[in-house]
């Protein structure tokens, strides 16, 4: 069996070797979202990949869509879902290029970072006066919060087994296995991930310490931003697990018994308010993995 050290000197190899995120990453990171050629710029970036552009398509014709018609463009799906949809769905196809979901686990994970990434982006909206946050960025921290898992998968699956079969239940418990494990957790793993990809240290920073709990969002922009997404990371945790019910079928009473206790101080939100951003998210993204493929 290997020591924690040598798994380790193994993961470091392997993030070394990890393909560089598609091009496209970057540059929907550099866009500006107020520049009135928002749209046409994404629209340009979606048509130049015959891929992007089904998706977009099919993802503009789905059930919650409601098109009277077929929409059969690249400009009317864009017009449907809207600039910042297209390219949540853009960036999400793109991050799973390089960690192809194939096994139920895996698309179990990729379900959860995206009900990570819905989910912070519509608690940021929720309290955009008081966090002065970019719902954005909130996207993308969810959405790759979890890859240093897809990179144990690959680079050390028997450990990742040996850390799955333990009998853990919470974030924190998970931690110590990976550390004890292998030498590093997933957060580390892919903050240097993202430094091999060049994206900013901030986006590091948060995806790394996504699992700290009782950051207040009355602290500076990055433990605000860490709050939310440890927060979110909790609020749709049971859906991860193979057999448990999520939040939005234990209902507003479990939301209010169990989630509302651990709100980010400084941030206030009903059961109510909270029980309709968790089930409209997890809806929104069994829609988004069906245009992605990930079943």
């Amino acid at each position: 069996m290997a020591t924690a050290t040598e798994v380790r000197t193994r993961l470091n190899r392997q993030i070394d070797r990890l393909p560089v995120l598609p091009a496209v990453i970057g540059q929907l990171m550099t866009l500006d979202r107020d520049d009135d050629e928002y749209f046409a710029h994404v629209l340009e970036l979606v048509e130049a990949d015959p891929s992007y552009s089904a998706r977009v398509l099919a993802a503009a014709n789905a059930a919650s869509s409601s098109p009277r018609s077929p929409i059969t463009s690249v400009r009317m799906s864009l017009a449907r879902l809207g600039s910042t949809g297209a390219s949540n769905l853009i960036l999400a196809m793109a991050v799973s290029r390089v960690f192809v979901p194939r096994s139920d686990w895996e698309r179990s994970l990729w379900r959860h970072s995206l009900q990570v990434a819905v989910t912070m982006r519509k608690l940021v909206h929720h309290g955009a006066g008081r966090l002065a946050l970019d719902a954005d960025e909130a996207f993308t921290v969810g959405l790759l919060h979890d890859v240093g898992r897809f990179v144990l998968l690959g680079e050390a699956p028997e450990e990742l087994e040996r850390i799955d079969n333990t009998c853990w239940d919470t974030p924190e418990k998970l931690l110590e296995l990976e550390l004890e494990i292998c030498g590093l957790s997933h957060g580390e793993i892919v903050e240097m991930a993202c430094e091999r990809w060049g994206l900013p240290a901030d986006i590091g920073e948060l995806v790394r310490r996504h699992h700290e709990s009782g950051v207040a969002i009355t602290d500076g922009p990055v433990d605000r931003m860490i709050g939310m997404v440890h927060f979110a990371d909790l609020a749709v945790f049971p859906s991860a697990l193979p057999g448990s019910p999520g939040y939005d079928v234990m209902g507003v009473e479990a939301v209010e018994s169990d989630l509302l206790p651990l709100v980010p101080d400084g941030f206030t939100i009903s059961a109510e308010d909270l029980h309709r951003i968790i089930t409209s998210a997890i809806a929104e993204v069994d829609e988004t993995c069906a245009a992605l493929g990930i079943r």
